[in-house]
């Protein structure tokens, strides 16, 4: 005659145990399981990340810059436009945005569209220069600094469209209202009535050296990889989100070390009631 099969004894005790769990070691349990997957991952970035940073100078990071255009564009870094200048007596008047530069020196005070670069005679055979604009005239001494200002209360017409020189060596500009010839004495733009054949300014572009120098005073440094690396470490290369993100995945961490103490503390009471 048979015999019902003997129930399983090791099944039986498990699903004892599990019933008898309170309910919040059981839901603990089971997010503590969810949260641990992700924060690994989360873990294995900010020990990846905070490594770089640590052995930052070795590896060069501060010197090293970013150049891939969209992580320049994702810091509102747009690449510069090629700047445009007059090369006379060795130096290089160049205009890059709204900047002004004298070689690699930014121009004070500099404004407007640059359309023509004169050396004058000066004392003592040292350089100078008349500087034209849309908007003004300047005159720059050897080292480039301003000593007198031009604008539209000393003739200088609206609507400028070139500059140059005719073939008395006067500085001429073209305007909507006709030429005008700039009288180096009286400081002032005078109109003209003169068809004598002028010579206009045409803009070049600057050597590559001067390019690149004249580019990195216009845009600044950059961004370096170190500053890249610290914003995904700290979440700040994905603005607010990803500070918030962050600041999540932290207290996720002391979830996990809360719930899992908890329940490390339950195991231990259980096993010395079972002593």
């Amino acid at each position: 005659m048979s015999t019902p099969d003997a129930p399983d004894s090791t099944a039986a005790p498990l699903e004892i145990r599990r019933r008898a769990r309170p309910w919040l070691a059981r839901v603990l349990l089971r997010w503590h399981r969810h949260a641990g997957a992700f924060a690994a991952l989360f873990l294995l970035f900010i020990a990846v990340s905070g490594t770089l940073l640590m052995h930052s100078d070795r590896l060069g990071l501060p010197t090293a810059q970013i150049a891939n255009p969209w992580l320049l564009r994702w810091y509102g870094i747009r690449p510069a436009p090629p700047p445009r200048g007059f090369q006379s007596n060795g130096h290089w008047f160049s205009q890059l945005g709204p900047h002004l530069y004298f070689d690699t020196t930014e121009i004070p005070f500099g404004e407007g569209e640059l359309a023509g670069v004169f050396a004058t005679a000066a004392e003592a055979g040292a350089n100078e220069w008349l500087v034209v604009t849309d908007t003004q005239a300047m005159v720059l001494d050897a080292a480039g600094a301003v000593q007198e200002r031009f604008g539209r209360d000393a003739g200088l017409p609206p609507g400028l469209t070139a500059a140059g020189r005719d073939t008395a060596g006067d500085v001429i500009v073209a305007a909507n209202q006709g030429r005008f010839r700039f009288d180096a004495e009286r400081g002032e733009f005078v109109a003209t009535g003169s068809d004598a054949a002028v010579h206009w300014s045409s803009a070049g572009t600057p050597p590559p050296a001067l390019t690149a120098a004249i580019s990195r005073a216009y845009g600044g440094e950059g961004v370096s990889l170190e500053r890249f690396v610290l914003d995904l470490h700290s979440g700040r290369l994905f603005g607010t989100l990803g500070v918030v993100l962050v600041n999540l995945a932290s207290l996720l961490l002391l979830y996990l070390a809360g719930s899992g103490l908890y329940l490390w503390s339950r195991r231990v009471a259980a096993a010395r009631k079972r002593g």
